[in-house]
């Protein structure tokens, strides 16, 4: 069995990485992946970069090279739900693109209202039975989230399943935020795991995304910078167990 768990963030790995003494590390390019074993598992971390161009470049050159039998997407997340509290993790269920947008006409000095853009999947595919009004969904792998969560229930970790929005923004107005959890369903936010979704597809690999909240505008909890110490406990669970 070979895991891939691609995370976008050092501060997202490093409390993972030191369960593994010895472990291997290369480069591609400007991105570095590590590579330890774990009884009969061949584990590889990716540091993505941040962002959707990063993530797609980064996955493409490792899975050019070795090709897991799943991948697993971590890090950290925006909450969009006002239930959602930081530290809760999110098994990505379905995912969809935040920063395909189409906006409405308007003419010189009328202005711009975010909240008027409509989320469009520039495509051909416009009769795809997997578009929520004109946006694409990838869906996480069916298998691969109930052995998770069934994995999550075994240590009493509280586990939701969600619709997460993936883009190279970071949305800070209430507003906005509401537009997205109330009009297409999103339980958070995040800006990798769109990119990972789709390649996993092509490359016909099952892959999950699991997010934990680290801050959520919506119920006011700010910004923990340490809350990926609760998500890499969680992932090296997942290690043990699959």
């Amino acid at each position: 069995m070979i895991i891939l768990f691609a995370m976008a963030m050092t501060i997202e790995l490093n409390h993972l990485l030191k369960r593994f003494p010895g472990i291997s590390e290369y480069k591609l390019g400007e991105y570095t992946y590590y590579q330890t074993k774990f009884q009969e598992k061949i584990i590889y971390f990716l540091l993505t970069g941040v962002g959707s161009l990063n993530t797609a470049i980064s996955l493409s050159k490792f899975l050019s090279k070795i090709k897991p039998d799943i991948i697993i997407n971590a890090g950290t997340s925006g909450g969009h739900d006002k239930k959602l509290n930081v530290g809760d993790i999110i098994l990505a269920k379905e995912v969809i693109n935040m920063n395909s947008i189409e906006t409405i006409f308007k003419e010189e000095n009328e202005g711009s209202n975010s909240l008027t853009w409509k989320l469009k999947t520039f495509s051909e595919d416009a009769e795809n039975q997997d578009f929520i009004e004109d946006i694409k969904i990838y869906y996480g792998d069916k298998n691969l989230l109930e052995k998770i969560k069934n994995i999550g229930n075994k240590y009493g970790i509280n586990i939701y399943e969600g619709r997460i929005g993936s883009g190279d923004v970071w949305n800070k107005e209430k507003d906005r935020i509401k537009f997205f959890n109330e009009k297409y369903e999103t339980s958070c936010e995040e800006m990798e795991i769109y990119s990972i979704y789709m390649i996993a597809q092509q490359e016909k690999i099952p892959c999950l995304g699991i997010k934990i909240i680290s801050n959520n505008e919506m119920n006011g909890q700010s910004y923990d910078r340490n809350i990926s110490e609760k998500l890499d406990e969680f992932l090296y669970k997942i290690i043990v167990d699959y």
